[in-house]
C-alpha cells in the first residue's frame, strides 16, 4: 500500500509499505503513478526520480507491466484474472501489494522469487485477520520445520495471503557486488540424499532429530535414509 506525509516544511513524501508491518519497502516517486489515458496517441514525456525523461505509458500498457513484475515476486496471481484480462486494477489500482521481504528460495533444480512479512511477531501484524483467523494465531500453530507440504524447510514469515512462508534454502547477496549469488541451503536439506527423499521421509528425520539429541544435525553423517535409520535405532531406542 501507498502512505503520503507532508512534514511542517511542505515537503511530500511517497512510500509503498508492507502489506502486513507496514515498514517502508521503497520510496515511490510520482512518475511512477502517472500514465496516460487509453488511447491518447500523443507523446507524454515526464522526469522520474533521477532527473531523466521517460515517455508516460497508457493505463492499461502501465498495469501489465506491473503485473508481470509483481507476478514473478509473488505478489499477485496471474491465473485469478478473469478470462485472462491482466490490464484490470491492481488492489491499489496501479499498485500490487507489498511486502517487506523477498527471497530467492531454491525450489527443486530451480530458484523462485517468494515476498513476504518478516515481522510476525510485531503487534500490528499478529493483530491482523486472514479469513477470520488473526495471523499470531497462524504463526503460533506453525511448526518451526516442515518437510511435507506445498512449502517446506524453516519457517520464516508470512504472506501476502496470510500464509506462512518455509525455506530449505536460498540465494544471498553478495555484499561487494549487490548481486545474488551464494546459496544457503537449511538443514536437512543441506544433504544431498535428504534432499531426494518423500516428504514423509523428511518429515520422520525431522520429527526424531527433535525428539533424539544424540542424532540431532547428524544426517550429514551417514549416506543414505537407510543408514540414518540404523543411527536411529542403535542410538535412541
Amino acid at each position: 500500500m501507498l502512505k503520503y506525509t507532508r512534514d511542517k516544511d511542505g515537503n511530500e513524501k511517497i512510500e509503498e509499505v508492507c502489506e502486513h508491518c507496514e515498514d517502508k519497502v521503497r520510496d515511490v516517486h510520482i512518475s511512477d503513478l502517472a500514465v496516460k489515458v487509453d488511447g491518447d496517441g500523443r507523446t507524454i514525456n515526464v522526469k522520474n526520480a533521477a532527473n531523466k525523461n521517460i515517455e508516460l505509458k497508457e493505463r492499461k500498457e502501465k498495469i501489465l507491466e506491473v503485473k508481470r513484475a509483481a507476478a514473478t515476486k509473488s505478489l499477485i496471481d496471474l491465473e485469478d484474472e478473469a478470462g485472462g484480462d491482466f490490464t484490470s486494477d491492481l488492489k491499489y489500482q496501479l499498485r500490487a501489494e507489498a511486502m517487506c521481504s523477498e527471497s530467492i528460495e531454491i525450489d527443486g533444480a530451480t530458484f523462485v522469487t517468494r515476498s513476504y512479512c518478516y515481522k510476525p511477531t510485531e503487534k500490528r501484524v499478529e493483530d491482523k485477520v486472514i479469513g477470520g483467523v488473526t495471523l499470531k494465531a497462524k504463526w503460533a500453530a506453525a511448526s518451526e520445520k516442515s518437510g511435507s507440504g506445498a512449502q517446506k524447510g524453516s519457517k520464516r514469515g508470512i504472506d501476502r495471503k496470510g500464509n506462512i512462508i518455509y525455506f530449505k534454502g536460498e540465494r544471498e547477496v553478495n555484499a561487494d557486488t549487490g548481486r545474488w549469488e551464494e546459496v544457503k541451503i537449511e538443514y536437512p536439506w543441506s544433504v544431498k540424499w535428504v534432499r531426494e527423499l518423500e516428504d514423509r521421509d523428511v518429515d520422520k528425520i525431522l520429527h526424531y532429530e527433535a525428539e533424539c539429541r544424540e542424532i540431532a544435525g547428524r544426517a550429514d553423517r551417514v549416506g543414505s535414509y537407510e543408514e540414518w535409520q540404523k543411527l536411529l535405532e542403535d542410538s535412541c531406542r
